[in-house]
């Protein structure tokens, strides 16, 4: 809530900001986008490679049987043949977003003091082409030496309202603090946050200030 090491990381030399959101509410809010999901980064390397390993068996047991198991799907219509298969046909997409979603949530251990939570968002390929559903857009930022892809929540919620049609308006933006860095101008800083959250209907949202010093 109030790190000095993450301070120093991401405010420098200027007036650092802190939010803290409602997470019991926070993905309703957001106008709940199906496909994110909120979750916490690993650090610890026997929590790695436990959760890795435990993925690479269960799917490889889960493969063998179904490689042995055939199912018949029946045809509505008579002149129609029933159709036998094996339940194997997902599992190279399947496990390759699954892995991907893992290793996103895997952090070296040096960062551990971050505890950082990720929303993650999945556009499955498959899916999309198959049925000719929308993607979220793709916009572009420049980041340091290069050129950064990334989409908002609200592209996320905008695809998802026509691939799914519905629209599922968000309510205010679920933020119960904004906590103001070290810095020599903090009380400054803070009185101008109030007023900009009482101009934008957010007057039950906490204004504080960190507790560590600047020097």
């Amino acid at each position: 809530r109030d790190s000095l090491t993450q301070w120093r990381a991401y405010s420098r030399s200027t007036v650092g900001v802190a939010l803290q959101f409602t997470q019991r509410t926070m993905m309703m809010d957001l106008g709940f986008p199906r496909e994110c999901t909120l979750l916490p980064v690993l650090y610890d390397e026997g929590c790695k490679r436990t959760l890795l390993d435990c993925f690479g068996r269960f799917f490889g047991l889960a493969y063998e049987k179904d490689s042995r198991r055939k199912i018949r799907r029946l045809k509505r219509s008579p002149s129609e043949a029933d159709e036998e298969f094996y339940p194997t046909d997902g599992y190279a997409e399947g496990d390759r977003g699954l892995f991907s979603e893992l290793v996103v949530c895997c952090k070296d251990l040096a960062f551990a003091d971050e505890r950082e939570v990720r929303l993650v968002y999945t556009e499955h390929k498959h899916i999309i082409e198959e049925f000719g559903l929308t993607r979220a857009e793709m916009r572009f930022r420049v980041g340091g030496s290069f050129i950064a892809p990334y989409t908002t929540i609200s592209d996320i919620r905008e695809a998802e309202s026509q691939r799914y049609k519905h629209k599922n308006e968000p309510s205010k933006f679920p933020i119960e603090e904004v906590m103001i860095g070290p810095h020599p101008q903090s009380e400054l800083a803070a009185l101008s946050v109030r007023e900009y959250l009482n101009a934008r209907g957010y007057e039950h949202v906490r204004v504080t200030r960190s507790e560590a010093p600047f020097r």
